[in-house]
């Protein structure tokens, strides 16, 4: 059985190697304690999600030679991430088994990170030496030996990109829609660590019963920003827990279910998902219109289908959700949710091999699929009843531009910027289909 280090480390070169890979599922396969899977995890997820940083540092300490080999990159990398934001391992043991992991190279590996090592120092940085030295949890300081970082006040969004493993295309985007203080914020929640929200099965318990509940099996919660919701801050994992077994919550962000609420969902409706898998807001709808209503969930992948479905009958919800794999057997709704694919800048922290992937190009093909999309869900609802347009996206193209270029009445839009350990970033907007009275 493979160690945390040992399976992070694969999930990390199998990205390397094919930027199509998600860490996630290079995990999956191996068989850990939940909590040796959320180690891995979180050193998996930390090395992506700091690779930029990583990299300049690792390429400054290798004098500007670092490896070819995927291998050695994702050792050094992992063993980089360690040493800097992990502040509970130990460094030089976290060292010795990151050398363990190569199986050639390993002085150079070893000489790196050692040397790494010796730059980390107990005290804040020094803001006159901006370009050399940073900030590390818990007050310590890399203190390079020479400037590696872009000026700050002549490339802010280079220098902001680099900090928090961002391409600088992204960044730049953001200071000129929201300026360099916000631009900043989103980075930086971007490079966050991000929460784990609870959202309580209201057909089986109050929030404050589900916390009860999770407190006498060793689970730690505080509650959330949503009346319906927690978020996990410790203690034994809640998915091995006899609350997850009796269908009691289902892990959803809080941004996603006030995509859900702005829909309005009431006891007796028909309602349309028309992205649904994993099943978060469709079981979400289902609750709401139970025990009368339906929840028509449409997704064209088998496999994604039976996720919505596993849901469902955990939640006991299988009898007010019906799942779709065609289009042609949804029925005409009163209302319905187009959750569509994105680019998923608003949960970058949660999506982390986006970053290799996003480009301007990939949002703007997304923004025409996403018009398509939101078109046919509109054809898909009564005339005068409302469609919800959500996505994971901080961008313009994908959320105001798509809503302006459609047939349907603005109601009411709203963005929501990430803000760890509170909420995902994301957009939602209310749209009434033609033909029926003011919503």
């Amino acid at each position: 059985m493979p160690s945390s280090r040992e399976s992070a480390f694969r999930a990390i070169v199998a990205v390397e190697r094919d930027r199509a890979a998600r860490i996630d599922d290079g995990l999956k396969a191996d068989e850990l304690t939940p909590v040796e899977r959320d180690l891995a995890l979180e050193l998996a997820r930390g090395v992506e999600r700091k690779r930029r940083l990583l990299d300049l540092v690792i390429n400054e300490l290798a004098d500007r030679q670092p490896p070819r080999d995927p291998y050695l990159r994702s050792a050094l990398r992992l063993g980089a991430y360690q040493v800097l934001f992990l502040t509970r391992i130990p460094s030089h043991a976290a060292v010795n088994e990151t050398v363990k992991l190569v199986r050639h190279g390993r002085g150079m590996v070893n000489a790196v990170l050692r040397r790494l090592i010796s730059l980390v120092q107990q005290r804040p940085p020094d803001p006159a030496q901006a370009r050399r030295e940073i900030e590390l949890p818990e007050g310590r300081t890399l203190a390079l030996e020479r400037d590696v970082l872009p000026d700050m006040a002549e490339s802010p969004a280079e220098a902001t990109a680099i900090l928090h493993g961002l391409p600088s295309f992204l960044v730049e985007r953001w200071v000129t829609t929201h300026g360099l203080p916000v631009a900043t914020q989103i980075a930086r929640a971007s490079s966050h660590k991000p929460c784990v929200s609870l959202r309580a099965n209201r057909l089986r318990c109050t929030a404050e019963e589900l916390a009860f509940q999770l407190e006498k099996e060793g689970v730690e919660t505080q509650p959330s920003e949503h009346p319906r919701m927690l978020r996990w801050t410790g203690g034994a994992s809640p998915f091995s827990t006899q609350a997850m077994n009796d269908g009691l919550f289902l892990a959803q962000d809080p941004t996603a279910l006030r995509a859900v609420d702005a829909l309005e969902p009431r006891e007796g409706e028909v309602l349309l998902d028309l992205c649904a898998a994993p099943g978060g807001k469709a079981t979400a709808l289902a609750e709401a219109v139970a025990p009368t209503g339906c929840v028509h969930a449409f997704d064209p992948h088998p496999g994604r289908r039976e996720k919505i479905r596993e849901n469902a009958i955990r939640l006991g919800l299988e009898k007010v959700l019906s799942i779709h794999g065609d289009l042609a057997t949804l029925p005409l709704g009163d209302g319905a949710l187009a959750d569509v694919p994105c680019s998923n800048t608003g949960v970058l922290s949660r999506r982390v091999e986006v970053r290799r992937r996003i480009s301007q190009a990939a949002i703007e093909g997304l923004a025409r699929k996403q018009r398509g999309i939101l078109e046919d869900t509109m054809a898909r609802v009564r005339p005068g009843g409302r469609v919800v347009y959500s996505t994971c996206s901080l961008e313009f193209e994908e959320n105001e531009d798509v809503v302006a270029a459609s047939a349907g009445r603005l109601i009411r839009d709203e963005l929501t910027l990430p803000d760890p350990p509170h909420h995902d970033g994301g957009y939602f907007a209310v749209l009434q289909v033609s033909g029926g009275s003011a919503v």
